[in-house]
């Protein structure tokens, strides 16, 4: 290289480093200045005309902040960069913004305007700070500073989309609650949404992503009976009132799928489950024996749905719950933990302590009287207790005896019932696995 072509190069660097990297000025009719117009320019920046840098565009008339454009890639093209939306100020104060990479299906327009009332949302719509799934954002809207509605969409359905995303799910609030539509929680490969009608939660749906796989699992209360479904599998399930207790049937494309049920056997018999319950204010229980193994993997390979099988053959038979009644329960823990991450977000620490132990206190609470499953023994070949809770009644006591792998590790005695419905020996047998 040549003395004078360094001389050039050092000579455009100094120019660089002086006047800022990535920074080009432009008059009013979008032709390129330069600082040396001083007449364009004040302070570095210009009178009329615009400034980019990166990936925004700051427009000035009078000398004055008007607008800046945010654009999805850097660069001077317009059609290039992909305008994203764009700010207007009064006196450097934020006026309202402009979107352009979004439709609401209820309400078409070639752009969408919010306007803001000491730089608070205020009236119109704007981007929400929620997020559905990585970075795309919900959408609310604003009438004098209250929340009214929120948009969003099925994010399956659109996966492929490389135009405008639109939004045709519609949120309604009142007093800041919802009362119609869903509520969302997105994080770290979760997304959970709970439907609202009317101020009640009739649907819950969690959305898990992996590295190369996704699943998406339901549960709707809908015509007085409970569905849960797999997104990965054909089957699904009704639960559904029949005499006392709640009936559990599978499904699929093809209708109602007979499949072998656990059977009922005698107490102590080798190689069985029993399950302690509650009904009529008295502990009594149950036993069944498991399905094989190799049915079991069967069943599994053939649908392609371990989750749906596993709560199948789970469920609890003697539930006296009505279908709303369970399917309520279940939501409520799903609420609690929505409600919880929302206030931990803006707790300081001494108070986010204090509600961790108020979300455990509520996720552990259950209908005591009509679905709590108080405790599960398992036997082993020999008919003795191998693993789970022992319940002995003596007088107006219970006695608790704790089995790990064939082995007795601890007993508690509880003074009557009710004492007993308030510990819980579920969470105490997971809390001698967790020790």
């Amino acid at each position: 290289m040549t003395i004078n072509k360094l001389l050039t190069l050092l000579t455009s660097l100094l120019s660089i480093l002086s006047f800022g990297q990535n920074k080009i000025y432009y008059d009013t009719q979008g032709k390129e200045t330069t600082k040396e117009k001083h007449d364009n320019n004040k302070n570095g920046l210009p009178v009329n005309g615009a400034s980019i840098e990166g990936k925004q565009q700051k427009n000035y008339k009078n000398g004055e902040l008007v607008s800046i454009d945010y654009y999805k890639d850097k660069g001077y093209d317009d059609e290039l960069r992909d305008l994203q939306y764009t700010e207007y100020y009064t006196k450097d104060q934020l006026i309202k913004v402009s979107y352009y990479t979004f439709k609401i299906i209820e309400d078409m327009q070639p752009s969408y305007t919010g306007f803001y009332n000491n730089e608070k949302p205020y009236n119109g719509y704007f981007i929400s700070p929620e997020t559905l799934i990585d970075n795309i954002h919900l959408v609310d809207y604003y009438e004098n500073g209250i929340r009214l509605y929120q948009y969003s969409f099925d994010f399956l359905e659109q996966l492929d989309s490389f135009t405008k995303l639109l939004y045709d799910q519609r949120t309604i609030f009142k007093d800041g609650k919802v009362t119609t539509g869903y509520r969302y929680l997105s994080d770290k490969g979760l997304l959970l949404k709970l439907r609202y009608l009317n101020g009640k939660i009739n649907l819950i749906e969690m959305n898990g992503f992996g590295m190369h796989a996704f699943n998406r699992n339901t549960i709707e209360y809908v015509n007085d009976e409970v569905i849960i479904k797999d997104f990965s599998s054909p089957l699904y399930l009704k639960i559904f009132k029949k005499s006392q207790y709640l009936e559990i049937e599978l499904y699929d494309q093809n209708g109602k799928v007979d499949i072998k049920k656990p059977k009922e056997v005698a107490d102590k018999t080798p190689n069985s489950n029993k399950i302690y319950y509650l009904e009529d204010n008295t502990i009594k229980s149950y036993n069944t024996i498991v399905l094989s193994e190799e049915y079991y993997n069967e069943l599994r390979d053939n649908y392609k749905s371990q989750e749906t099988l596993h709560t199948f053959y789970s469920f609890h038979p003697f539930n006296t719950q009505t279908p709303e009644e369970f399917f309520t329960e279940h939501a409520n823990q799903f609420e609690t933990v929505l409600n919880a991450t929302a206030a931990l977000k803006s707790a300081d620490k001494e108070s986010k302590e204090r509600l961790q132990i108020d979300i455990t206190e509520k996720l552990s609470t259950k209908n005591k009287d009509n679905n709590n499953q108080f405790g599960f023994l398992k036997y082993n070949d020999k008919g003795e207790p191998s693993e789970g809770t022992e319940i002995t009644k003596v007088g107006s006591t219970y006695k608790i005896d704790f089995y790990i792998n064939d082995r007795k590790v601890k007993t508690t005695t509880y003074k009557n019932l009710e004492e007993l419905k308030k510990k819980d020996p579920l969470t105490e047998l997971i809390n001698i696995y967790n020790n």
